[in-house]
């Protein structure tokens, strides 16, 4: 068994702390910069499920992933607005905490699965552009030199 010298162990130290560092930032979702969002959830998904996964998928997996995500969406969507409807006619403060905290919840989850609907789209859009540039024999699809996830996060000026 080797043993460590002091500086290997700082080393080590320092990358298991960045190690974490990123691990949590691709897996903490962010909820109000679209793009970054996206990106990141982008990223979360190939990190969970794998590449091999996203290649596996035909476009009607596809289809149906951002289906079923978009509905989800719309599910949280709808159940906040069910509870908003329904809190305007309680008078009561501990009944007005309850359903701010449910509506605020619903409302999180939501934005949360159109994100991961985006996401879902960024990886079909990459399968399709894989599939082409293997269809073209090695040449570019799209007029792209760069999968989705090579590259940054939009970012929009005003």
């Amino acid at each position: 068994m080797k043993t460590l010298t002091h500086d290997e162990y700082e080393k080590l130290q320092a990358k298991a702390k960045e190690f974490d560092r990123l691990h949590a930032l691709v897996n903490t979702p962010e909820l109000v910069d679209f793009p970054a969002a996206v990106h990141l959830e982008a990223v979360h998904q190939e990190e969970r499920w794998g590449k091999k996964e996203q290649e596996s998928k035909a476009a009607i997996d596809w289809f149906w992933l951002v289906g079923y995500l978009s509905g989800r969406a719309l599910e949280h969507d709808r159940e906040a607005e069910r509870l908003l409807a329904q809190v305007g006619g309680s008078d009561a403060e501990a009944d007005r905490a309850f359903y701010d905290l449910q509506i605020a919840h619903h409302r999180e989850k939501a934005v949360h699965h159109t994100i991961t609907t985006a996401a879902a789209l960024n990886h079909w859009h990459a399968s399709m552009l894989r599939k082409a540039r293997v269809a073209q024999a090695g040449g570019l699809a799209a007029n792209s030199d760069h999968a989705p996830l090579e590259t940054e996060p939009m970012r929009f000026t005003g």
